[in-house]
């Protein structure tokens, strides 16, 4: 339980970095090295031309959000 719990007060302290300090605070920047105007051509075979068949949308957030690095919350529910 215990690895559990110092698990939990980690996660709980990167989601606070993440914020504002305040409403009227700036958001919080990170460095960011990737390119804005590389293309990706993989995310053009990602996604497929049948609306009706899934993919997986988990794969495309890391593909496009900052650098790789997303901080999933309630990850078990829909």
């Amino acid at each position: 339980a215990y690895d559990n719990d110092v698990e939990a007060l980690l996660q709980m302290r990167r989601l606070v970095d993440l914020l504002p300090a305040s409403n009227t605070a700036d958001i919080p920047e990170i460095e960011c090295y990737q390119s804005v105007t590389d293309h990706d051509l993989s995310l053009d075979r990602l996604i497929p031309d049948n609306a009706n068949k899934p993919y997986d949308i988990k794969e495309l957030i890391l593909k496009i959000a900052d650098e790789g690095d997303f901080f999933e919350i309630q990850q078990d529910f829909a």
